[in-house]
């Protein structure tokens, strides 16, 4: 629990798609002996599980809201799109870790072109950001991981049962605070209008994706008939109380992270 909430701490104060985070995870499990490979992979299993999950729920969502009549035709076509762009990508990953041949090549590939680009941004002072070998090192481990998942797939129901969980408690959130307020929201256009947001938030350079996450929450739950006052008041109230307490959490728990193994080493110890 004390790392998760320092990823999402570190998510919400540099945004930057997840990478922020997952980078942190990283470093924060290497401080318990976890390899930089397989504190990754944890974290891709973490998110497929969740993929897997709200793919689940969208899918039964966008039944139910195509039955309703009433609802905006808009929201139902991007939330199909929405669902297969992740089982895209999580098709993707798979198809790439399956492979060592295609991990070496993608390792080549990213450490030749991001070395390039780096090297244009920092005007040549910086060369080579990445070693061949490390990324291929480092995904080689991923490999066999995922390797060993493929073996025993059993292993993979409980992250999915716990993604499901924790879409679920997300939904169940916004319920309650709609419920306070008066009205009574369909949990099926909630959690595609959360889904819808998440992406979102992801690609705005925003804390959090603020601004972008709230104005595509009220869009969706606007088009599936809830009220615009209702649906303004409940996603910013929601939002407001789940990021205080995120925030405020991760923040006490990082910065105690930081004064225990942030400090730089001294020459005795290096």
């Amino acid at each position: 629990m004390r790392v998760s909430l320092e990823m999402n701490f570190v998510n919400h104060l540099l945004p930057s798609g997840g990478v922020s985070g997952i980078s942190y995870g990283t470093w924060r499990m290497g401080r318990f002996g976890v390899s930089s490979g397989r504190a990754t992979m944890a974290q891709m299993v973490r998110y497929v599980a969740g993929f897997a999950a709200t793919i689940v729920l969208l899918v039964v969502s966008v039944v139910l809201v195509t039955i309703d009549g009433g609802v905006n035709r808009w929201m139902i076509f991007m939330s199909s799109g929405l669902v297969s762009g992740m089982i895209i990508v999580t098709l993707l990953a798979m198809y790439l870790l399956k492979s060592p041949s295609r991990i070496v090549a993608f390792a080549t590939y990213m450490a030749k072109h991001l070395n390039r680009i780096v090297k244009k941004l920092t005007f040549g002072r910086v060369s080579r950001l990445l070693k061949r070998q490390a990324v291929e090192t480092f995904f080689m481990e991923m490999h066999d991981d995922y390797r060993s998942i493929a073996r025993e797939r059993k292993l993979l129901l409980k992250p999915f049962l716990w993604g499901v969980a924790f879409t679920a408690i997300g939904i169940l959130q916004y319920s309650v605070t709609f419920l306070a307020l008066g009205e009574a929201v369909n949990p099926a256009a909630i959690l595609i209008g959360y889904s819808l947001a998440s992406v979102a938030g992801f690609a705005v350079a925003t804390p959090g994706g603020v601004g972008a996450y709230e104005a595509v929450m009220v869009l969706v739950l606007g088009a599936s008939g809830t009220k615009q006052g209702t649906a303004i008041a409940g996603v910013m109230l929601a939002r407001v109380l789940i990021l205080l307490i995120t925030i405020a959490l991760g923040y006490v728990y990082y910065q105690a992270t930081l004064m225990k193994y942030g400090k730089r080493n001294t020459p005795a110890q290096r």
